[in-house]
């Protein structure tokens, strides 16, 4: 272990004895993570479970969940009945995570509460633990009253992608929630539903954050709808896009209609501003790109290669499949 994060893992568990909560708080935000780094991590967690700071007991029990010890089965059991939400979700969770025996009647119980965020908690875990069973529960969710429980259903059967759901997510594109119409868009174009695709670029064209954006570029990729091309093709070639854009909708456009797009890939891979580069290199390698493997071995002997270059030449390894998307 690096001797810095050795030497800060043992000053934040000294911190868990502390008598200033904010000292206590932040030594959970440190120790969270690193179970495996630190033998001493998991008690000292343990010991902030009863702590009188509700931020840092559910720190705490997020900390065991992530270890996920049969061991701590006990804990999960008390932490469902405390006064912090946030820890009786994280309780809720660790329980399904460890296997415990009653774990699926507990979910089904949270299902159905009035409070939104446990049903929400609920379907999170049900997918977790029972994908299969999620897939056939799920989809009434998407007319729960509470727009929450709608995006968790939504995402949770855009991931399962079960063909039951198919027109339960397209009537959900005329929810009154525009978060709800994107994730059931998301979900649909999993499916290779066209009527994904107004949706999908009325958020490209309207989300605030270019996080999501790029999360409508990936959707417009995965749908391949060759109508979606002239839009594509304009935001790529517009001037002062960014490089991250530019990318994402190259990325695409190749996805859709071979070799569409590689053109923009590649003035992202040799742009004087690199900081867009290593997502390039990692929608090269996610879709198997190889038309551009030799763009990646010429910055092999560059300074500023990416991080990600090494993977994403060895998932090009197979000269063989050149020009194919493995997505088709």
């Amino acid at each position: 272990m690096d001797e810095q994060l050795t030497l800060t893992l043992s000053a934040a568990v000294r911190d868990t004895t502390s008598e200033d909560p904010q000292y206590r708080l932040a030594a959970a935000q440190r120790l969270w993570g690193h179970h495996d780094d630190d033998p001493a991590v998991l008690p000292a967690l343990r010991g902030l479970l009863s702590d009188p700071m509700g931020p840092v007991r559910h720190l705490a029990f997020m900390g065991l969940r992530d270890a996920c010890l049969s061991e701590d089965e006990e804990y999960f059991r008390k932490g469902l009945s405390d006064s912090y939400l946030g820890v009786r979700q994280v309780s809720l969770q660790g329980l399904v995570r460890i296997g415990s025996r009653d774990a699926l009647e507990r979910v089904q119980q949270w299902l159905e509460t009035e409070d939104p965020e446990s049903r929400e908690t609920a379907l999170y875990c049900l997918a977790d633990g029972w994908p299969g069973k999620a897939a056939e529960t799920v989809s009434p969710y998407l007319k729960d009253p509470h727009p929450s429980v709608r995006v968790a259903a939504a995402q949770i059967l855009g991931e399962l992608t079960p063909s039951s759901s198919q027109e339960s997510l397209a009537e959900a594109l005329s929810d009154e929630s525009a978060e709800v119409r994107r994730r059931a868009a998301t979900a649909l174009a999993q499916f290779g539903d066209r009527r994904a695709l107004p949706q999908l670029l009325e958020a490209l064209q309207s989300a605030p954050e270019e996080t999501e954006r790029l999360g409508c570029l990936e959707d417009l990729g995965a749908l391949r709808d060759k109508s979606a091309l002239p839009h594509l093709q304009r935001l790529a070639n517009r001037p002062f896009v960014s490089l991250m854009e530019r990318a994402g909708a190259g990325a695409a456009m190749y996805r859709i209609e071979p070799p569409e797009g590689l053109r923009h890939l590649q003035s992202v891979l040799r742009a004087w501003r690199t900081y867009a580069r290593p997502y390039a290199v990692s929608l090269i390698g996610t879709h198997r790109i190889h038309e551009l493997k030799a763009e990646l071995q010429r910055l092999q002997n560059t300074r500023r290669a990416p991080d990600n270059l090494e993977w994403a030449l060895a998932e090009l390894a197979d000269d063989g499949a050149a020009g194919n998307d493995p997505l088709q």
